[in-house]
């Protein structure tokens, strides 16, 4: 008999949308020149408690490096494709009906020079409350917790960048009572020097509103908001045990004694650095 536990698998639910089912993600940039980027989003999906429609077309919000929002690019994205579960452990075998998918959104855009920066950021509700480690919001006595992907652009003005990619997606099913170990390490292509650590996910929007609309700007206000952590979990201790989820900053090795099979929010970051001085962070949750 087979014990396993999902793990970063931050499922969605919604009364409005029934079962969304995402399961997290990541959003990367790459400067091509004058005042384009290429911007890649990456969002995943669990296609194994339920099926729901991704976005299409999905809306990247855009706003300036202190805060002010100032519209959206919209993208249709490429056709979803699914994901190997694997379990490095011979004795171990994931259930045949697990199931994630991958949605990959492309596109370039025009960001004109300023003095502050951007932030782009994909809002979406609603996570699953089978979530073991973190609480449902209220907000005006909707019960929600959704997810936000974002990154930050340095002033152009300052310098020419683009930020780290993860160089492998989260394993879908690990193992209890089992040590752990995975390469997180991400590449960045301008050489610059790469801090990891654990961070808090964010949340977005609500049951209400699940999705950006563009007629009605219901976007979530920077700063933007965190989870909030059930007890006995925390940043410090997102799977619980006694033996907690640690990153190598150097490596981005993780490490842990999972001791609980569940479904589990977590959030990993990346700070860059280029001579000494912080660029920006990359974030996975």
């Amino acid at each position: 008999m087979f014990r396993y536990f999902l793990f970063f698998l931050i499922f969605f639910a919604s009364n409005k949308l029934k079962a969304t089912h995402l399961i997290g993600g990541e959003m990367n940039y790459s400067f091509t020149g004058g005042d384009v980027y290429d911007i890649s989003l990456s969002v995943y999906r669990d296609c194994y408690l339920g099926q729901a429609e991704y976005d299409v077309p999905a809306y990247i919000l855009v706003y300036d490096g202190e805060g002010a929002y100032l519209g959206y690019f919209s993208v249709d994205g490429e056709p979803e494709v699914r994901l190997p579960v694997e379990i490095d452990d011979e004795c171990y075998t994931a259930p045949l009906n697990v199931c994630v998918e991958k949605k990959l959104y492309n596109l370039s855009v025009n960001l004109p020079a300023n003095v502050s920066g951007y932030y782009l950021s994909y809002q979406r509700c609603c996570r699953n409350n089978s979530i073991l480690n973190i609480y449902d919001d209220v907000v005006n006595s909707v019960v929600a917790s959704g997810m936000n992907l974002f990154t930050f652009i340095p002033p152009l003005e300052q310098l020419e960048n683009n930020n780290p990619v993860f160089n492998e997606y989260p394993p879908v099913a690990i193992c209890v009572n089992k040590p752990f170990y995975f390469d997180h390490s991400a590449t960045d292509s301008d050489g610059d020097s790469l801090v990891y650590k654990l961070c808090t996910p964010t949340d977005a929007l609500t049951d209400v509103r699940p999705i950006y609309y563009p007629n009605q700007n219901n976007q979530d206000p920077i700063p933007f908001k965190e989870v909030r952590w059930r007890n006995p979990y925390s940043l410090n201790n997102m799977l619980g045990g006694t033996a907690p989820l640690k990153i190598d900053s150097k490596t981005g090795i993780l490490t842990a004694l999972p001791i609980t099979i569940g479904q589990f929010v977590v959030g990993v970051c990346v700070d860059e650095y280029r001579s000494g001085e912080y660029i920006a962070q990359t974030r996975r949750d």
